[in-house]
């Protein structure tokens, strides 16, 4: 079972692991957001079920660009957590 610690955007940023809150997103940062965005990262979660662009925010708080897929599941299903 892997280990779960707090979201550090520096580790992130340096390669570490991270996965959703909810296991069975897969999360792919692209890259930093811009310089007056409100948000740290753009990137994008998928299932088996599609994918969906999303932001997330300096703690690793996720935000949903769109609300079409995935509606089921809350903004914290998509949530940046460290793999230790």
């Amino acid at each position: 079972m892997m280990e779960n610690t707090k979201f550090s955007l520096e580790k992130a940023l340096g390669g570490a692991p991270v996965r959703c809150r909810e296991q069975h997103y897969i999360p792919t940062i692209e890259r930093v957001a811009g310089p007056n965005s409100a948000h740290a990262l753009v990137g994008r979660v998928s299932s088996d079920s599609g994918s969906m662009q999303i932001f997330w925010n300096v703690d690793g708080s996720a935000v949903r660009v769109a609300s079409n897929i995935f509606s089921d599941s809350p903004d914290s299903d998509f949530d940046l957590l460290m793999v230790a």
